[in-house]
């Protein structure tokens, strides 16, 4: 079985559209994410969101929407316990990541236990797809990105120097509300690809790579995209070659090229710094 091969089937065709789609969303958001020193943040929606999936499968309803809903919440309410100063960032990310988690273990425990169905998010199941489902991630990406594009300036002045922009008349609290909801899109689009576990593998592994090479955030955002594609792409296929996780296959090769970009780096610098002759 060739990789041409792998092309002929339905499931493989859904899978790579959806991990375009999402790998492009993911690598977005996480490389604005990383440089406004919030890399946890991924996890920690992903998280939350895992209570909106018990609570989905208990009610038999389609458990994305609960996950999306519930991991908005959980992005609010991260920046209201940060803004109003209850208590610093990484704690609110530590409250919301074990409340969700908490809530959904008693949800899923009432429902039941643990099914195929709560497993399959949280280690993903991008080989499942459906066409509804890509047209879902489709919307949902173009959305974001519309979103993104449109006020690109000034979430770029809000990463760099939040409170000069913020005294600048920029409406710094609503901006940032959005950006929790535009994560929150990112985070519960990637659990289906690669599960609630694994989320970093899109969200922060291949924008953290790019910023090793990257020379301007343009530069840095363009690099995160391909790094993000490369391993959804690259970790479908795996996954099928051997039959592997995809989620993990995909992390994997995340984690590769993130090595493979480090250590380039390192030798390259190391072969400038020797002495000639």
């Amino acid at each position: 079985m060739t990789i041409l091969d792998a092309l002929l089937f339905g499931f493989m065709q859904r899978a790579l559209v959806a991990g375009v789609l999402v790998a492009v969303a993911a690598a977005v958001m996480g490389t604005f994410i990383i440089l406004r020193g919030m890399s946890l943040l991924g996890d920690s929606l992903a998280h939350a969101s895992f209570g909106g999936v018990a609570l989905g499968i208990f009610f038999s309803v389609s458990p994305f929407y609960f996950a999306l809903l519930s991991a908005v919440v959980g992005g609010v309410i991260i920046h209201i316990l940060e803004h109003r100063g209850i208590v610093r960032g990484d704690a609110a990310l530590g409250i919301v990541l074990s409340g969700g988690l908490g809530l959904g273990i008693i949800i899923a425990s009432a429902a039941g236990g643990f099914n195929i169905n709560l497993l399959s998010f949280l280690f993903g199941s991008i080989l499942t797809v459906t066409w509804q489902d890509v047209l879902l991630f489709a919307i949902l990406v173009a959305v974001l990105m519309v979103v993104v594009v449109g006020l690109y300036k000034e979430y770029l002045y809000l990463t760099f120097d939040e409170e000069t922009a913020e005294a600048s008349g920029l409406p710094a609290h609503g901006l940032n509300i959005l950006f929790a909801v535009l994560t929150a899109v990112a985070v519960v689009a990637s659990i289906k690809i690669v599960g609630v576990l694994l989320v970093s593998a899109l969200l922060v592994v291949p924008s953290a790579a790019s910023q090793h090479i990257a020379r301007s955030f343009r530069q840095s955002l363009g690099l995160a995209v391909v790094f993000a594609l490369v391993s959804t792409v690259g970790g479908v296929f795996l996954a099928f070659l051997f039959d592997w996780p995809p989620g993990g296959a995909i992390a994997v090769v995340s984690l590769s090229l993130f090595a493979v970009v480090v250590l380039s780096e390192r030798s390259y610098h190391w072969i400038m710094a020797a002495p000639e002759g």
